[in-house]
């Protein structure tokens, strides 16, 4: 029972991470972020990485692309700092928004991990 609501949940992860590197990716045009250029090089990249994990997490079953997701989006949220562009406020709102949605959804995915290798206990 806990595996199937694992694969479930991981599957529901990844397809979230998706859109939201989708959205990550395009924040630089559609926020208008793309003349700070390590403000969008950034965007780019990461969106470009954790797509490409998400989809691994779409097509198999294994944990490591939902740990690869919520630290990419860990990244996400502390760039505007570690990177400093703390100033263009759309890139932080953007990094830090979409970074906070990607780790809350694999953390979710990731608090059922043990549980999917345990069985409930009878009374």
């Amino acid at each position: 029972m806990w595996r199937k609501l694992w694969q479930d949940v991981a599957k529901g992860v990844s397809l979230i991470n998706l859109v939201v590197a989708v959205l990550l990716f395009i924040a630089p045009w559609v926020v208008g972020f793309s003349a700070v250029s390590k403000a969008a090089v950034d965007a780019w990249v990461v969106g470009v990485l954790l797509a490409l994990a998400a989809a691994d997490g779409l097509l198999r079953e294994d944990r490591w692309h939902t740990w690869a997701e919520g630290i990419l989006g860990l990244w996400a949220f502390f760039a505007p700092w570690i990177l400093g562009f703390p100033a263009e406020t759309g890139a932080v709102v953007s990094h830090v928004i979409l970074g906070l949605i990607t780790v809350i959804a694999s953390v979710t995915a990731l608090s059922l991990t043990g549980r999917s290798h345990s069985s409930p206990k009878t009374a």
